[in-house]
């Protein structure tokens, strides 16, 4: 429960890092058909944006990693057993036996 941000962060980043991957595929196809790179300067800066995006998630995924590995700590130490006791005991109930210790 504890570590769901954490988990849609790094969703957050994936996302951003395959639209990276897509774009540089098309744009990559853009160039082995021919296309004037004056003609792919906007997708270029959308591109751009995109990169930056990247590093805003990674960065942000860095942040949440932190405040999750903190409060997952703190739940740790509160279910953390304080002792353990460990005692023989007789199987014999001296309260009703005639035995005595």
């Amino acid at each position: 429960e504890k570590q769901k941000p954490l988990d849609l962060a790094f969703e957050m980043m994936n996302n951003v890092i395959m639209t990276r991957y897509k774009m540089k595929m098309i744009q990559t196809e853009m160039e082995n058909l021919g296309v004037e790179s004056y003609k792919m300067r906007s997708f270029n800066r959308e591109l751009d944006k995109v990169e930056d995006k990247i590093a805003a998630s990674a960065i942000k995924y860095a942040q949440v990693a932190l405040k999750v590995a903190k409060d997952v700590e703190l739940v740790r130490n509160q279910m953390q057993q304080t002792k353990v006791e460990m005692s023989c005991e007789s199987p014999i109930d001296f309260t009703r036996s005639d035995v005595t210790q």
